[in-house]
């Protein structure tokens, strides 16, 4: 069966070390050649993944212009999405330029960019997306890095959702990182958004998880590992074990995010 992983991190080589070192399990910390291109796509061979999904997150202004030109050089079996900071300044060139550039979208993070989904200075942002039709992903719920208070919950998603209508919104982590009974209860099927499923398969009940996919609608929930911080071929065989139908598999690896990312 078909899979694309719509959540993965690619890092340039010369800083693959004390990225690995800063944000990953002990384990990747000695292993630096997992969080770049190479290693991506081994991974992702060794688990059956045909495309990935580059999600790259700028913790500063100043890093955007680097972050994208690095984003431009991803190889074949990968698609990168761009990079914006709350602290851009012409938020709406640059995402005409981003648009221009042939980019499907933009990654968010509030936890390392701190910002709220009200945070007046991403207003710009939000309407011009939504007129560009870019996809706006964002890490949702906790953070291992952070304590909380986090920025986001499954219910900001849902009101944002209705902000937004036109907005095309990705909530990873099924909604929110460690929240799924707040997704279950605040979000799933309350909101015309889509979400991942990277983290969701070891730190949720299976039945929870179909529970949640099926209420939320298996056409709006797209397959993710976060690789490298997780290991793709684990979450493969995780969610295949999942007590889904043939028919809701298939849209959640592969035939959800061809739609979104315009491939079919």
């Amino acid at each position: 069966m078909k899979i694309i992983d719509f959540h993965v991190h690619i890092y340039p080589e010369a800083v693959a070390g004390k990225v690995a070192a800063a944000i990953g399990l002990p384990e990747e910390a000695n292993h630096p050649e997992r969080v770049i291109a190479s290693g991506i796509l081994a991974a992702q061979k060794a688990a059956g993944i045909s495309l990935s999904v580059n999600l790259p997150v700028a913790t500063k202004a100043e890093h955007v212009a680097g972050t994208n030109a690095f984003a431009k050089t991803v190889p074949e079996g990968i698609i990168s999405f761009a990079a914006l900071h709350p602290d851009t300044p012409n938020k709406r060139e640059v995402l005409r330029r981003i648009k221009a550039d042939g980019f499907k979208g933009v990654k968010f993070h509030p936890e390392f960019q701190s910002f709220r989904l009200d945070d007046p200075r991403m207003t710009e942002a939000w309407e011009t997306m939504s007129d560009l039709g870019l996809i706006a992903v964002f890490h949702a719920g906790g953070d291992r890095s952070f304590e909380p208070p986090f920025k986001t919950t499954p219910a900001d998603f849902r009101e944002f959702a209705k902000r937004y209508p036109k907005l095309k919104i990705v909530a990873a982590h099924m909604g929110g990182y460690q929240m799924w009974y707040q997704t279950e209860t605040d979000l799933a099927g309350q909101a015309d958004l889509y979400l991942d499923t990277s983290w969701l398969l070891f730190h949720c009940d299976p039945k929870q998880a179909v529970r949640m996919i099926r209420k939320h609608g298996a056409d709006k929930v797209l397959f993710a590992t976060d690789s490298p911080w997780r290991e793709p071929t684990d979450d493969v065989k995780a969610f295949l074990a999942l007590a889904l139908t043939d028919e809701e598999r298939e849209l959640v690896l592969h035939k959800n995010a061809e739609r979104l990312l315009g491939l079919c």
